[in-house]
């Protein structure tokens, strides 16, 4: 078994565990990165087309100047950004199809845009309450979550019409159905990504902003990190067991082990079941589960819907 020693292991070569290594690497600490699969950017995943000379992001894709850390993190590492040119939104339903602009909601009924103005300013107003680094020390933590959004927006939104686009917020968000979601996880979740009305997008503030993508697609980011970070990182290694020892920590996976002083579990909370941890995590950390999500990507060599440029 080939044997490593360094001051902090981070699984997972994320955009989050990357993220971290740069943090440490930048404070002199000698850190190994070890990812399971054979690419880097977890989330993050961009296809490229050679033929057309295109590329296309299948997970993370977009960014805005709300969401700041990321924000702040691409112009650190010079990272170039584009602006997406502003368009409809169409949402389509077995009830039929919703269009709608950063500007405006699909109907001009007033008791509707009231509708959707109260359930995302009191989702707003809500989240501003939780401290984002201890969510569960918020003063309604145990009310939250013990609802779901579902009984939320059972109590707080009125028309069916507005209920579709909130259902959508919690899929598009968290990648699973109201009723899978703790209150307290997904208000703490909009606290970190900007807010509900600029998530939405509803509101002339954030369609001034507009929203942006990594010229070269998201993962790009994630490998411009690992060139920075050189030869920390692993590859096609998934670890299998974490052993807190007398000194610091074991970590170790495919023939190797890693004894540092600290690691970070930069993965999806289900991954967790697959590594062997010693101690333990709690048994709520074993019944989390992650949404599924498609993705389909068109092509076009005409951008018929715009000024007809290819």
């Amino acid at each position: 078994m080939t044997e490593h020693s360094c001051d902090v292991v981070v699984v997972g070569a994320g955009l989050s565990g990357l993220t971290a290594a740069r943090l440490l690497h930048k404070h002199d600490l000698d850190v190994a990165v070890v990812e399971a699969s054979g690419r880097v950017g977890g989330r993050a995943f961009t296809l490229e087309n050679r033929e057309l000379g295109m590329v296309s992001d299948q997970g993370a894709s977009l960014c805005v100047p709300a969401q700041s850390t990321l924000w702040q993190l691409i112009k650190d590492v010079g990272v170039k950004v584009w602006q997406q040119p502003p368009a409809e939104t169409v949402y389509v339903t077995e009830d039929g199809v919703s269009r709608f602009t950063p500007t405006s909601l699909p109907t001009w009924n007033p008791l509707v845009r009231l509708d959707h103005y109260n359930v995302f300013s009191t989702m707003d107003r809500l989240a501003n309450q939780i401290p984002p680094e201890e969510p569960w020390e918020a003063a309604s933590a145990q009310e939250w979550d013990s609802c779901t959004m579902k009984d939320f927006f059972d109590r707080t939104v009125w028309f069916k019409s507005v209920r579709r686009i909130t259902d959508a917020f919690v899929r598009v968000l968290a990648c699973a159905e109201p009723e899978e979601v703790s209150m307290l996880w997904f208000l703490w979740l909009m606290g970190q990504t900007g807010g509900g009305r600029w998530a939405t997008l509803v509101n002339p503030a954030a369609a001034s902003a507009g929203e942006y993508r990594v010229s070269g697609g998201m993962q790009h980011l994630c490998k411009v990190l690992v060139e920075q970070l050189g030869d920390k990182v692993t590859l096609n290694c998934p670890i299998t067991k974490v052993k807190n020892v007398e000194d610091g920590v074991l970590v170790t996976g495919n023939g190797a082990t890693w004894k540092a002083k600290a690691v970070i579990l930069a993965v999806p909370p289900p991954c967790y079941n697959k590594i062997s941890l010693s101690p333990a995590l709690p048994e709520a950390f074993h019944h989390i589960t992650m949404g599924h999500v498609y993705k389909c990507t068109l092509y076009y060599k005409t951008n018929f819907w715009g000024n007809g440029s290819r």
